[in-house]
């Protein structure tokens, strides 16, 4: 019988990135700074990363960040309107 195998950490981090294009930027040159709005955001958390490209076609990504949309989110069913479910 085989010996099963533990892999044992002090923690992890799994992103799940997506092709959503928020903004994009060209010829921006080293130590500039851009900004951008993310507008039609729902209530809540979401999640966003930074993709850059260099002129060779070199590409970079940045770790996840979160950005909370605030409001109130709409009632689930079941629920009392107005009434914010716990988060988890």
């Amino acid at each position: 019988m085989p010996q099963e195998k533990v892999l044992a950490t002090d923690s992890v981090v799994v992103e799940v990135l997506t092709t959503v294009k928020i903004a994009s930027f060209d010829d921006v040159a080293s130590g500039d700074t851009v900004t951008a709005a993310w507008s039609g955001l729902p209530v809540g958390e979401h999640g966003w990363y930074l993709a850059v490209t260099d002129a060779y076609g070199a590409e970079a990504l940045s770790a996840g960040q979160t950005v909370t949309a605030p409001g109130q989110p709409p009632a689930r069913a079941g629920g009392r309107a107005g009434q914010a479910s716990p988060r988890r």
